[in-house]
């Protein structure tokens, strides 16, 4: 998936995506699993949290499948590694169409 994202022309404004294992500021998250699979940071300096899920196309999730998602990807955090600003914010993107 990472691969995808990185190089599919609809996401071209990507610069940088990780593992969640990669990621700099995965620390700041407690380190543990939290439902986040690749963070993507955008030209503009955007960062986007991923889950990557493989169902049938006809499948319904409930809520309990991302719920620790949600309610981490939206959370605040600073990294000094990447960036030179300090409080960025990681944004939950619906890919599906």
């Amino acid at each position: 998936m990472k691969l995808w994202f990185m190089t599919d022309p609809r996401y071209s404004n990507l610069e940088k995506v990780w593992l969640w294992e990669e990621f700099p500021a995965r620390k700041e998250f407690g380190g543990k699993d939290l439902g986040i699979d690749l963070v993507a940071r955008t030209e503009t300096g955007d960062y986007w949290a991923i889950q990557c899920k493989c169902y049938a196309e006809d499948a319904h999730i409930d809520k309990g499948a991302v719920d620790s998602f949600l309610a981490n990807a939206s959370r605040t955090f600073t990294i000094a590694v990447e960036t030179l600003q300090p409080h960025l914010t990681l944004r939950p993107r619906n890919l599906c169409r």
